[in-house]
Parts: C-alpha cells; sequence; structure tokens
C-alpha cells in the first residue's frame, strides 16, 4: 500500500470514529440506549371501571435508578363509577424508563378495579395492552387479588396493612425497548 492511500485511509477512519461528532444541523450522532426524542413524553392511558373514588398514582423509574424521585410520578383523583373511565397520566419523562407502577388505594381500603385496555405511548410511538394480556405485563403486590380471566383487581387490607400497586414486569420493559428503540 503507497504511502498517500494509507494516510488517507488513517485519517478516514479517525474522522469517522470520533466521540459524539456533531452533524449538519447540530444534533449529536451519538444516543443513549434508553434516550427518546427530547419533544416526546410518557404517557399511560388507562381505561378501567373503578368501583370506589380514589387516587391513583403512576410511578417511574429510570437507567440507574433505585429510588423514586418526587418528579417521577402523576397523581389523579378518580370518581367511582360502573362506567368505563379513561385515566391520562402524563409524565416530563424522555427517557424509556426501566420500572413502572401504578398505585392506588382509598380510605376504605377496599376498591374494585376491572382492567379494559392500557396504552404506553412516547408521542409517534405507542403499546397497547389488552386486558386478557395485562397480567403477563403487570405484577400486582400482596394487597391485590386478581381475577386473570376477568381483568379483575380487588384489593384488599393484610394484617391491617393496605397499599395496593401494580408493578411492571421485566417483558414489559422489554417489548418498550423493542417497539420504541
Amino acid at each position: 500500500m503507497n504511502k498517500l492511500t494509507l494516510i488517507l485511509l488513517i485519517s478516514l477512519i479517525l474522522t469517522s470514529c470520533k466521540d459524539n461528532k456533531e452533524n449538519v444541523n447540530g444534533t449529536s450522532n451519538i444516543s443513549s440506549e434508553y434516550k427518546i426524542n427530547e419533544d416526546e413524553t410518557l404517557t399511560l392511558l388507562l381505561k378501567a371501571k373503578i368501583e370506589k373514588d380514589d387516587k391513583f398514582k403512576f410511578c417511574y423509574l429510570n437507567e440507574g435508578q433505585e429510588q423514586l424521585k418526587g418528579d417521577q410520578k402523576v397523581e389523579i383523583n378518580v370518581k367511582g363509577s360502573s362506567e368505563i373511565q379513561e385515566l391520562e397520566f402524563r409524565t416530563s419523562s424522555t427517557e424509556i424508563p426501566t420500572k413502572l407502577f401504578l398505585m392506588f388505594g382509598n380510605d376504605e381500603k377496599y376498591q374494585s378495579i376491572e382492567f379494559e385496555s392500557a396504552e404506553i405511548q412516547l408521542n409517534e410511538n405507542t403499546f397497547q395492552i389488552s386486558k386478557t394480556v395485562f397480567f403477563q405485563f403487570f405484577n400486582p403486590n400482596g394487597y391485590i387479588d386478581y381475577d386473570k380471566e376477568n381483568a379483575v383487581a380487588t384489593c384488599k387490607a393484610v394484617e391491617g396493612e393496605y397499599g395496593p400497586w401494580f408493578m411492571s414486569r421485566d417483558i414489559l420493559i422489554d417489548r418498550l425497548l423493542l417497539e420504541f428503540d
């Protein structure tokens, strides 16, 4: 190989391997594995029959986090109804989360929720969860008796304690990474 070809080859390799190189419109070519475009936000749309008045909280963890921060939750007060209601939890997050939580619990220490569907969005990306597979993606804690066949969560106190919530299963986060990335 002559010297000119070798020099051109080395300069081509060096310029194409630069870290954090800016492209023509000024945005970085480097992207984190879990990052989404900055103008997108994480949203959960939940359709369900919620028997009693309650406060629902949607919380999430991002990569590397083990504890929730105050700004990583959205709360909605819900009036009990025998009709299907749609709850929209719009966060300020622009990242695919590593864990999701859906918390609720009223003062009566009893609640019955019949899930119709759930939808997780990051603007143009949508992942839908039907009631028949809700349990495959969300794990209830010990304060919930879950009827998989009818997609009904019945909350209960255990030894005087009450704190029902669902936590995402790893398969949900894997699916979000697959669908949204």
